[in-house]
């Protein structure tokens, strides 16, 4: 596995019927769909893959953000996180 790029995580929030989405900013090199990173939820660390990459801003603030959204193994798992406040982190994103 090769690090392409390094995402700081400063929030989360759930879209229905899409599931948990991390935002932040790319600080290093890459990020790109079909990549992979680990991540802390506060209680365990947990890796996914990356199914999408999108822009999204702030509408009070007109800051932009990125936002990660993921695949999911199952709806258990998607179920398990959708919800979760993600602690702010750098986290690394990978190529397998």
């Amino acid at each position: 596995m090769a690090v392409i790029g390094k995402f700081r995580i400063t929030g989360s929030f759930k879209i229905s019927g899409r599931g948990l989405v991390a935002i932040g900013d790319i600080i290093e090199g890459k990020v790109k769909d079909g990549s992979f990173t680990t991540f802390n939820t506060g209680s365990k660390d947990v890796t996914l893959k990356i199914g999408s990459v999108e822009m999204g801003d702030k509408i009070s603030s007109g800051e932009y953000f990125v936002g990660l959204l993921f695949v999911y193994k199952d709806e258990n798992e998607k179920k398990e996180l959708e919800s979760l406040k993600l602690p702010e982190q750098v986290i690394d994103i990978v190529e397998r």
